[in-house]
């Protein structure tokens, strides 16, 4: 099951038009890179499965910093009105309330 997908499904019902496309990036890579560290939890059950960190830690790296937060982060800045001030109230990763305008 992609909990990616399931996110998004859930989303899309929801609400319909209120901060869809604001909130998809967010809830998929949150759901990807909880996968991925899963996947790890899971497999530290086989001896020398600690060495397989290397693959969490990398994908997350990229995630955040390369391919997925910061580059969307700066596009949808350009191109969306709002978009700015959605980043500056919003946590990129995890969830928690939204910050005081």
């Amino acid at each position: 099951v992609d909990l990616g997908e399931l996110d998004a499904t859930a989303l899309r019902h929801s609400r319909p038009g209120r901060g869809r496309t604001l909130h998809y990036d967010v809830t998929e890579r949150r759901a990807e890179l909880c996968q991925w560290w899963g996947l790890f939890v899971i497999a530290l059950e086989a001896p020398w499965a600690w060495c397989g960190f290397i693959g969490p830690v990398v994908y997350s790296w990229l995630v955040i910093n390369v391919t997925g937060q910061a580059t969307l982060d700066k596009k949808l800045s350009r191109e969306k009105p709002g978009y700015a001030e959605y980043i500056r109230r919003t946590s990129g990763l995890i969830p928690r309330p939204p910050r005081g305008a």
